[in-house]
């Protein structure tokens, strides 16, 4: 008796062991989409969250040297007068009262700076993404007489392919007041 020995493989087992393959191709591609949103998306976070942190940090040092501030154009805008301190080379002495004016607004999603031609901060929104109403970035808080509290808001949107990422950041700004 002859036995016939098996050389190849079916047709049925081609289509299997092609099918097999596929399903995994198709799997471990979708894993490398999916992982490439999620870099994406830690990206834009990270970047927003640099970004905004030095914003607030060069708008707080701004104005915690500022000889006194106003809020203006519904809270987009704040005018601040820094003292043109002349001492005559004894820092004792009192600073001389003039003052020069700068500012800080809000337009068009960019947070701008008096005398500088790059915005300080790009893709602010005007709405508060988690209420959807609109807000004010600067606010006067606690007025008196010799103390000014600005409570700074900005919030800021990243447009990636992983989607939209929103970025809530807030300071509180202290300062002397002496006009």
């Amino acid at each position: 008796m002859k036995t016939q020995s098996n050389l190849g493989m079916s047709l049925v087992e081609l289509m299997v062991a092609m099918a097999i393959t596929t399903l995994i191709v198709l799997g471990s591609t979708s894993l490398v989409i999916m992982g490439g949103r999620i870099y994406q998306g830690g990206w834009a976070d990270s970047t927003m969250s640099m970004d905004g942190g030095l914003a607030m940090q060069r708008l707080a040092g701004e104005l915690r040297s500022a000889a006194y501030m106003e809020i203006v154009n519904s809270g987009n805008q704040i005018n601040y007068y820094m003292p043109n301190a002349q001492t005559n080379g004894d820092f004792i002495a009192p600073m001389i009262a003039s003052t020069t004016q700068k500012w800080f607004r809000v337009q068009n999603g960019n947070l701008e700076w008096s005398g500088r031609t790059a915005p300080l901060l790009t893709g602010l929104l005007t709405t508060d993404p988690a209420t959807g109403q609109s807000y004010t970035p600067f606010t006067n808080v606690f007025p008196t007489a010799r103390l000014r509290g600005l409570r700074i808001l900005l919030n800021i949107r990243k447009v990636t392919n992983a989607g939209n990422r929103d970025y809530r950041i807030g300071q509180m700004v202290y300062l002397r007041n002496m006009k």
